[in-house]
């Protein structure tokens, strides 16, 4: 990773902060995007108080011309794109007849517009290039349903979709996109899932660190590939269960009640204080 120029979206906090952690410490020249420009600044500081090999830009992914302007500004500053990782995305749990319409219009613009919007701000700069890696942040949500989380699950599925769609679409350019689906993470989101009794399929396996994820996708980056499942054993269960509706349907009450055992567990540890370490 010595040298390489890469950008990551949503890298204030979660997954997108522990990969530009890790891709710093790897030798990166690290972009740090996101909407939240104090907790951006902040995160900044903490990879490189210098800041010699770490630049923070503000943006919305949901903004096209707005990730124009950012990508203009990333490449006179850096002179190349050589790798994204977008990592930005949002859940908000809760059941379908009692989720407000904007929340789940905001699932649609942030996760699945969010990601095309910053794939095409960034896909010419890459074939200009002649070169260039495209990983893009999926979910292990985008193989099999989730009940309470409806919309979010329903964008996965799409980013996967487009995933693969673009990965065909650009051979030959010498740009590659890659997919990293993880399980359940620690992170903020979590927490949030973690009140929503409905929400059990976040916990019924147990959530990953950050770091995890975040180790992935710097594997993903050195070696790319179509499709990384977060953990592997996990993921390639998931997707066999899931690949017959009939089969998880019947499944689904084991899971369900191993789940919210699970979430209540989390939660009462959660409000104790104590949190799962990285």
């Amino acid at each position: 990773m010595n040298g390489r120029v890469v950008v990551v979206t949503g890298a204030a906090r979660g997954i997108g902060a522990e990969t530009a952690r890790q891709l710093v410490n790897a030798g990166a020249r690290v972009v740090l995007l996101d909407v939240d420009g104090p907790a951006l600044e902040r995160t900044s500081k903490a990879l490189d108080p210098v800041g010699s090999r770490v630049d923070a830009v503000t943006a919305d992914v949901t903004d096209r011309s707005g990730l124009d302007a950012a990508v203009a500004g990333i490449v006179a500053r850096c002179g190349r794109v050589d790798a994204l990782v977008h990592c930005a995305a949002i859940v908000v749990p809760g059941s379908v007849d009692a989720v407000a319409p904007e929340v789940l219009r905001r699932h649609v613009e942030v996760n699945l517009l969010g990601t095309m919007f910053v794939c095409q701000a960034f896909v010419p700069v890459l074939k200009r290039q002649g070169r260039g890696h495209l990983v893009l942040m999926g979910s292990l949500g985008g193989f099999a349903p989730m009940p309470h989380e409806a919309a979010y699950c329903a964008t996965k599925f799409g980013v996967r979709g487009f995933a693969r769609s673009l990965a065909l679409e650009l051979r030959g350019t010498g740009v590659a996109v890659s997919l990293v689906c993880p399980d359940s993470v620690e992170t903020d989101q979590l927490r949030a899932e973690a009140r929503n009794p409905g929400s059990s399929m976040s916990f019924s396996s147990p959530p990953l660190p950050p770091s995890a994820v975040a180790r992935a996708i710097l594997g993903t980056l050195r070696r790319p590939r179509a499709e990384v499942l977060v953990p592997g054993a996990r993921g390639v269960l998931v997707k066999l269960v899931a690949f017959s509706p009939r089969l998880f349907a019947l499944i689904f009450p084991l899971l369900d009640r191993l789940g919210e055992k699970a979430r209540v567990a989390y939660l009462r540890r959660m409000t104790e204080g104590q949190r799962p370490a990285d």
